[in-house]
């Protein structure tokens, strides 16, 4: 079945719809439109589109921080609504602090020891190691390599649908000789 070019359906709002993406309640085609909070938008023409808050930016161009727009430089990361670079600064619990260099370094107008001084990030006020499998869901450690609420997971072998984890193992990914893309209708796998 077709319709308006289109063969593949999704789940929108419990509907099946023609497209591959919902934005709200409405089935569109992500090659040609970008969804930002269920405001559906024509994708920029040159770049790559994403959404910031509700605008579409380049972000090639462009950091998207909490809904704040800040110039793309190499190697900036964002701490809440800031944009910083990580070989001068920290971000704890959305704060920027500076870099310990030796046994001691100023942060603000206190003098931190060298607790503060690490290659790893902070998860609340706890450092983990990324390299070691560790990933900082909602403030809490766990291995994985993605977060599904508060517990990590392996896209490989998992699928988080709305906060709920789901095996793929079993999942039917071919149908009709074609591979099917796995997607979420709310907390379910349809």
């Amino acid at each position: 079945m077709t319709w308006r070019g289109q063969t593949k359906a999704v789940c929108c709002s419990g509907q099946v719809a023609f497209g591959d993406s919902c934005c709200g309640d409405v089935a569109y085609d992500t090659t040609t439109h970008i969804c930002c909070h269920d405001n559906l938008q024509e994708r920029l023409t040159d770049g790559v589109t994403a959404c910031c808050d509700n605008r579409v930016i380049d972000t090639t161009a462009n950091l998207c921080c909490d809904g704040q727009v800040h110039e793309a430089t190499p190697g900036l990361e964002c701490c809440g609504a800031d944009a910083y670079d990580p070989a001068n600064q920290e971000c704890v619990d959305d704060e920027l602090v500076k870099v310990c260099t030796g046994e001691s370094c100023e942060i603000g107008a206190d003098i931190a020891d060298e607790e503060y001084f690490s290659p790893y990030p902070y998860c609340g006020f706890t450092h983990y190691d990324p390299d070691a499998g560790e990933v900082c869901c909602q403030g809490v450690i766990t291995s994985g390599a993605l977060c599904c609420g508060t517990r990590g997971y392996s896209p490989k072998l998992l699928m988080c649908c709305d906060g709920v984890l789901h095996e793929r193992i079993g999942l039917d990914t071919v149908v009709y000789g074609e591979e099917r893309d796995l997607q979420c209708c709310g907390n379910a796998i349809p």
